[in-house]
This record gives C-alpha cells, sequence and structure tokens, in this order.
C-alpha cells in the first residue's frame, strides 16, 4: 500500500528528494531507500542527483537532499 502511494505521489510531481519524501510519508531514509530501489529496479523511476558533482566533490551537500527521484514511465 505505502509503495503504491510512494509511486502515485512521484507521478504527480516527479523530482523530489528522498528528504522531502521520507518528510511527506515520515518513513526512515534508509528505509525509504530500499522501497524506491524495487521502483528502480522496475524502471518505474530513476534516482539521479542536483548536479552531476553534487554530493562527490566538496561533500559538503548532504546525500539526503541530493538524492532525487523522477517518474520514467508516463
Amino acid at each position: 500500500m505505502l509503495l503504491s502511494n510512494i509511486k502515485r505521489c512521484l507521478q504527480r510531481q516527479s523530482g523530489q528528494t528522498l528528504l522531502e519524501l521520507s518528510r511527506q510519508f515520515q518513513i526512515d531514509s534508509h528505509v525509504l531507500r530500499e522501497m524506491l530501489s524495487v521502483l528502480v529496479r522496475k524502471g518505474q523511476i530513476r534516482q539521479c542527483t542536483k548536479t552531476p558533482q553534487c554530493g562527490t566533490a566538496c561533500h559538503q551537500c548532504v546525500a539526503i537532499e541530493t538524492e532525487v527521484y523522477e517518474w520514467v514511465i508516463k
């Protein structure tokens, strides 16, 4: 049930961060990341970062704020 709610949420508003989704569904980010990985494996969403260098170059960005999920299937 929760996974389908997350799926619908990303269909309505693609490009949400892990932090936004975690707050919206009141789920620990580590648990949510595992749930989102199911949708990634199915090819329904994809994980990306805000910029290609975000989280890798200066290490000042918090990963939970730069981990973005987008809806892929129309």
